[in-house]
This record gives structure tokens, C-alpha cells and sequence, in this order.
């Protein structure tokens, strides 16, 4: 059974100015996602009330038939700051999540949190902390400590925008493979980008893009 993301005829607003109006949208498979649209068009706005982090002023936003109104067990957002914890170093910034969730940290959590280090190129600074990272690596952390949640809903605000061509190809690629969770014995996911490049969000979910924001009046286009 995919997972299912419902908004129905949401609205929100600020300071009298609609930034999201009427919205209604289903997204229905366990893939990613993208939303695109010009800046100040509503697309972060929208995001983080998914996340349970923003209030809407009507409708409702529900997640696998439960209503989202705060933030849920389930439900991870990279945000466009990083939001690293500057006295751990990388690894503990991973593995302090786990601890809250579980209460303790083994030794396979280690293994997997080095590993996804690794994979986000950061193997080599396990015992640094974000204030001695670059903002690119600093954004590849925050990646980092999404993806060893395993959330079933990603939300990803722009979060390729401080790396490098390369890096950024090769970090597009790593959460895709979140796509194949299911076929490799793994649990559902379903992810949501934010960009405002159309390029990376057609190559990251073809036939699953979202333009925000078309006529400034939240509206949306499905791009196919």
C-alpha cells in the first residue's frame, strides 16, 4: 500500500497577504516528490506546515489518514539553514537522534551512521564539529542526520543549494536512492523537495513535479 499525503483546500496567510490558498493535493506513492516555484511563492510555507511546524488558517493537511497539526514520529525536515547541533561532532550529530528515540545507541547504529557519513562525504570528519564544516558540508550533515531517522516522510527544503556541481549530482543520486527502499527489503518513503530549479527537479522526479505559487495566489500546476 503506497503512502498517501492529502491537503485539502488548505489555506495560509500572513499579515492579510495569502501566501497559500485553497490548496488541495494528493500525493499518493512512496517516490519523490518535488515542488517548484519562484521565491516568496509559498513553497517553504507549505512545507513546513506538512512538517506540523507551520499553522494553516482552514483546511487540513493529513498523512496515511491522520491529520497533521504539530510535529509527528514519522515526519523529518531538512531546512534551508542548517539546523546542526554545534557542540556534538558529525557523528554525534547523527547518533544524539537515535538516542532520543530509542534511549540508547548500539553498535550497529554506529556502523550505520559512519556509514551514511561516508556516503555524504564526511567520512573524514567524524570527530570535527559544524563550526569547523563549510556551509556545504554543514547542509550534507543536516542530510545526513534526515536520512538515518528513515523517516516515512521526508521534507527536504532546498537542500542542495550550498554544494558544488558535483557534490550536489552525487547527494541528488544518495536520496534517490530512497526510491528503492522497498525493492531492497526497506520500509516505505516518501520524500518532498523544494527547489527552484526545474532541471534538478525534473531529473529528481520525473513526472512528479509540482509548480507552486503559479499566479502568486498559492495555486499549482502538475508538471508532467
Amino acid at each position: 500500500m503506497s503512502l498517501l499525503l492529502e491537503l485539502d483546500d488548505v489555506s495560509i496567510s500572513f499579515k492579510g497577504r495569502d501566501v497559500i490558498k485553497n490548496l488541495s493535493l494528493t500525493l499518493d506513492k512512496d517516490t519523490v516528490h518535488c515542488f517548484v516555484g519562484k521565491s516568496g511563492c509559498g513553497k517553504s510555507t507549505l512545507l513546513r506546515a506538512i512538517a506540523g511546524f507551520q499553522k494553516i488558517d482552514s483546511g487540513c493537511i493529513r498523512f496515511n489518514g491522520k491529520e497533521i497539526t504539530k510535529p509527528v514520529e514519522g515526519i523529518c525536515m531538512v531546512h534551508q539553514s542548517h539546523k546542526n547541533f554545534d557542540w556534538l561532532t558529525c557523528l554525534d550529530n547523527l547518533l544524539m537522534p537515535i538516542k532520543a528515540y530509542k534511549g540508547r545507541v548500539t553498535s550497529d547504529d554506529i556502523t550505520r551512521a559512519k556509514d551514511i557519513l561516508e556516503h555524504v562525504d564526511l567520512g573524514d570528519s567524524l570527530k570535527k564539529k559544524p563550526f569547523q564544516l563549510s556551509g556545504g558540508m554543514n547542509q550534507r550533515l543536516s542530510l545526513a542526520r534526515m536520512l538515518i531517522l528513515d523517516p516515512q516522510l521526508a521534507l527536504m527544503d532546498e537542500p542542495f543549494g550550498a554544494l558544488d556541481p558535483t557534490t550536489k549530482k552525487a547527494m541528488e543520486n544518495y536520496i534517490m536512492e530512497f526510491d528503492t527502499q522497498v525493492e531492497h527489503g526497506g520500509k516505505e518513503n516518501m520524500l518532498i523537495v523544494i527547489t527552484h530549479d526545474l532541471e534538478e527537479a525534473q531529473y529528481m522526479a520525473p513526472n512528479r513535479v509540482i509548480q507552486i505559487g503559479v499566479q502568486d495566489t498559492g495555486e499549482l500546476k502538475i508538471i508532467n
